[in-house]
């Protein structure tokens, strides 16, 4: 290879980079254009450009639609790592200037909110007053997807006894995933339920009972443990408020499923009585954030936190 044509490919710029990628992403040089922010002129002309430079075409016209070349599947190869490295650059720097002077935007499920959320923002707010706190309460899943789109910094949210979260853009190089304890799940029945002077019960022994579950993904951990136990739980009653809930099994709406971070704090009626789950279920409460966060600053001063949280908390630890 001569000197000239190593010169060629080392042209090859962060804005060629992007351009294939979004070409590969959408399927056509308009929707590159559409979401890059250019016009699609200035996006041929600028391939055309390098692909002189190159020697070799790196975009192929069919119909309305472009694909890659072998040669832009070779850039294709390399730009989401190029991307991501700038993004993890961008980050840090951003955060180095001052932690103090960044902000955190976190996304959590209603679960989340009351006994880790709320308490853990609050000390993040007293160590670092001038750090910028918004907060988005949403179904799991979502809080997830807020952190990929780039609208929320960090996602927690709880994975449940049966959920490994194996869905491919959960486990895509994008995604940090860090898990800070596990939870014990209880059930909550009325203290005049036939099983409510057990200490543990099955919950195929309440698969007859009426249940006050979540809405949406909050309630996926009712519906996958009582699957497992052989039955569908009629939910009658639907809230993601788990005063709301206990408030329900009070008054003898039925049982509901929970877990001893959102007892935490919470005086039980002397109407009702909190069950262990048998054999013991433990779901996992998991901080979620971009890789190319990973060591930020700003990141990193709230997982501290969640780990405090996790020490002076009755739930399990988890090693590490």
């Amino acid at each position: 290879m001569s000197d000239d044509d190593t010169d060629a490919l080392l042209s090859i710029d962060l804005r060629t980079l992007m351009m294939v990628l979004a070409i590969d992403q959408t399927g056509s040089i308009t929707g590159a254009a559409r979401q890059l922010g250019y016009s699609q002129p200035a996006i041929s002309q600028h391939l055309r450009r390098m692909e002189a430079r190159l020697g070799v075409p790196l975009v192929q016209k069919i119909g309305r639609s472009s694909r890659l070349t072998d040669a832009g599947r070779v850039v294709l190869r390399v730009a989401p790592s190029i991307n991501q490295g700038l993004r993890f650059a961008g980050a840090q720097i951003r955060d180095i200037r001052s932690l103090n002077l960044g902000r955190l935007r976190v996304a959590a499920s209603t679960a989340v909110t009351r006994g880790v959320a709320v308490p853990a923002l609050a000390r993040m707010r007293a160590q670092h007053p001038d750090l910028v706190i918004s907060y988005t309460e949403t179904e799991p899943l979502r809080a997830i997807e807020l952190v990929h789109a780039g609208k929320a910094d960090a996602a927690v949210v709880f994975r449940n006894p049966r959920s490994s979260f194996t869905a491919p853009w959960l486990r895509s190089d994008d995604t940090e995933m860090r898990d800070i304890l596990r939870d014990p799940l209880h059930v909550v029945v009325p203290s005049t339920h036939p099983l409510a002077d057990r200490r543990r019960v099955p919950l195929e022994m309440l698969a007859d009972d009426q249940w006050i579950g979540p809405a949406g993904g909050e309630g996926e951990s009712l519906r996958e443990l009582a699957a497992e136990a052989g039955f569908s739980p009629e939910t009658s009653i639907q809230t993601n408020n788990v005063t709301s809930s206990i408030r329900f099994v009070a008054q003898g709406f039925g049982a509901c499923l929970t877990s001893r971070i959102e007892l935490a704090g919470i005086s039980l009626p002397a109407t009702v009585r909190a069950l262990d789950v048998e054999p013991v279920e433990l779901r996992t409460l998991t901080m979620v954030s971009g890789r190319h966060q990973q060591e930020s600053p700003v990141i990193l001063a709230f997982l501290r936190i969640l780990r405090g949280m996790r020490d002076r908390s009755e739930a399990r630890p988890l090693p590490g």
